[in-house]
């Protein structure tokens, strides 16, 4: 059995609030009490019927709230939404073009209605009042119908848009969901690549001292002793590599109280291989004790997509002898300052708070997503409720996170 077609474009899915719907039942009393009519009533068209959505309380009015007529059945309510504009009758019964529909059967003889939409052009439905007698309103009484329409339809505005705004709010919040989780897997992937840099020198080193224990004969025992020890180190060297990484990426997430120093050194000692290796120069200077209230494993991700930043502006522009310097200290305001500062010349985005937007980014095409510092900012203010910003120096780029201060128990 094929599904029928829906006669008119409607929107099901919005809601409209109980306070709203109790404002029209009472704009519908006024309509009957002022009007001296059985019935006033605000009707909701769906798919393929039509709803008595809400009504007037006089006991005059037999039409039940939620009570559903079929459509395409010669309704009053249905020939003003096909026609989008008012209708009148006087009385039905001397009508030939209304002799035969639906409502004559419950007596209503007389009707009047408006249009009621949405403010995208689709159809709600209709506001009218019914009689069982013949009225002639006149122009006075008809424009007073077409007053409550225009409030009606008003309010459906304002639900519209409250609720597109909340559509959007919900979907800006899973796509800054979805970007925190590239940023994270972006890190995560950066993290590798160190930790493959840093397990190199040491495996290969690990890889000869096997080798040279293997060779050696029974008579150098004590050689291949000494070589045991280094191969111990190594592997020491290696374990504590990965407890490094471990807990750069601890899965709390929950605000806390965190050593500033403590972090920013659990992060350099993943990219300070990296940095060494590409001889770029790193100066620390760390206030003794300082500590904020935020997300530790964020701001870790905060201070590598920085220097990350910084170090794909060495490679851009040739510094042949990169430095970055980072400082934290104490604010008046009670906050806890971080700065990171380098000598690469600089962003060259106009304005520079773009470099905050997402996909926008200084690098080749080839590199990154322009995700990184979009997400860093993220993490700071919306997450930590601190602040990250970007100015110019002679020298290079220098980016301030400022984060509210926290206490260590």
């Amino acid at each position: 059995m094929s599904r029928k077609i829906a006669k008119y474009p409607t929107i099901d899915s919005i809601e409209i609030p109980q306070a709203t719907r109790e404002a029209w039942r009472q704009t519908l009393a006024t309509l009957s009490q002022t009007m001296e009519v059985s019935a006033s009533l605000i009707m909701r068209a769906h798919e393929l019927r039509i709803e008595v959505f809400e009504k007037s309380p006089n006991p005059e009015n037999i039409y039940e709230t939620g009570e559903m007529s079929n459509l395409d059945t010669g309704l009053y309510c249905e020939w003003v939404m096909n026609h989008n504009r008012m209708l009148n009758v006087p009385n039905a019964l001397l009508d030939s073009d209304w002799v035969n529909n639906p409502d004559i059967k419950l007596g209503m003889i007389n009707y009047l209605g408006y249009p009621l939409f949405w403010p995208n052009g689709e159809i709600f439905g209709t506001i009218c009042v019914l009689d069982q007698k013949e009225r002639h309103y006149g122009q006075a009484l008809e424009e007073l119908l077409n007053q409550f329409r225009l409030i009606v339809q008003n309010q459906l505005a304002d639900i519209y848009h409250q609720n597109r705004l909340e559509k959007t709010i919900a979907e800006l919040l899973e796509t800054q969901a979805h970007l925190s989780q590239q940023a994270g897997l972006a890190a995560i992937g950066e993290v590798t690549v160190n930790i493959a840099h840093q397990w190199r020198q040491p495996l290969n080193n690990l890889k000869l001292l096997l080798h040279s224990i293997k060779e050696s004969p029974p008579e150098r025992s004590g050689e291949v002793q000494e070589m045991l020890e280094q191969s111990q180190n190594l592997v020491q060297q290696l374990s504590e590599i990965i407890s490094n990484f471990s807990n750069f990426f601890s899965s709390s997430q929950e605000m806390r109280s965190f050593s500033i120093n403590e972090k920013i050194q659990a992060t350099l000692s993943i990219i300070y291989p990296t940095l060494e290796s590409e001889g770029i120069k790193l100066v620390v200077e760390m206030f003794e004790g300082l500590t904020a209230q935020g997300l530790p494993q964020e701001f870790g991700h905060v201070i590598l997509n920085i220097i990350k930043n910084s170090c794909e502006s060495f490679e851009q522009k040739e510094v042949k002898e990169g430095l970055i310097r980072i400082r934290s200290h104490q604010l008046d305001t009670r906050e806890a300052e971080i700065t990171i500062l380098d000598n690469a010349g600089g962003i060259e985005i106009e304005p520079i708070e773009k470099i905050f937007e997402p996909y926008v980014t200084s690098k080749f095409k080839a590199q990154g997503t322009g995700l990184g510092l979009y997400i860093s900012k993220i993490f700071i203010e919306q997450h930590m409720g601190g602040s990250l910003s970007v100015q110019n120096l002679s020298e290079g780029a220098l980016f301030k996170i400022r984060l509210p201060q926290g206490e260590l128990n």
